[in-house]
């Protein structure tokens, strides 16, 4: 009778020790499994935040912020490999009368449209950009000689006055291109932007829809 007590004692301590460390090692699991969520929701948080500070919330393109990033880059890399690049600053003609006549709805669309527009413009090394409103960047990688950023420059451009359609119309638009070297005509960021939104203002006053290309 003994012997059976003592063996029903161990047996049950036995059992009762295993749901113990059964009930731990659940307990361990499932606070991993919330760990590992918690991270899963963190890095999708931080992802989008990256995305609100570097994107345009409209055409999905870097923004203005994400943009001076990569100009400073650029210049840097340049400078370091001995490389030229072109900056094209390119400004839509017209596009308040479309806003105008047919309200901001439209508006965004052709931007939505103008935007991938410039993404397949671009060769896959090179970096576009929505500064705001109707303005763009674009920076060309590895430009030996003006010329090459030139014809480049007139694809893209180009490719901008297609026919356009929305649900609720089919409309064109032209843009005003301005195009700076380094470092011939700026080695520096400010010099730079500054130098490409000139020459495309001189096309402005010209008469609009070209692309002017900045000379000392």
């Amino acid at each position: 009778m003994l012997l059976l007590v003592t063996l029903s004692l161990a047996a049950y301590g036995t059992v009762f020790y295993s749901l113990k460390k059964f009930s731990t090692m659940y307990a361990l699991e499932t606070e991993n499994l919330e760990i590992q969520k918690e991270t899963g929701r963190l890095h999708e948080a931080a992802l989008q935040l990256e995305q609100y500070a570097n994107y345009d919330t409209l055409t999905g393109l870097p923004n203005r912020r994400f943009f001076f990033e990569s100009l400073k880059k650029a210049v840097t890399e340049s400078e370091r490999h001995a490389r030229r690049f072109a900056l094209l600053y390119i400004d839509l003609d017209g596009f308040k009368g479309i806003n105008d006549a047919y309200g901001h709805e439209v508006g965004d669309e052709v931007l939505i449209t103008l935007g991938g527009r410039l993404v397949k413009g671009i060769r896959k090394t090179d970096f576009v950009a929505r500064l705001g409103g109707d303005e763009f960047a674009v920076i060309l990688y590895d430009i030996e000689e003006m010329t090459v950023a030139e014809n480049l420059a007139k694809n893209i451009h180009e490719m901008l006055q297609e026919v356009i359609h929305t649900d609720s119309l089919q409309c064109t638009i032209n843009a005003s291109f301005g195009i700076a070297l380094y470092p011939d005509t700026g080695n520096d960021c400010e010099t730079l932007l500054r130098n490409a939104d000139s020459a495309m203002y001189e096309i402005k006053r010209k008469g609009k829809g070209k692309i002017g290309i900045f000379r000392y």
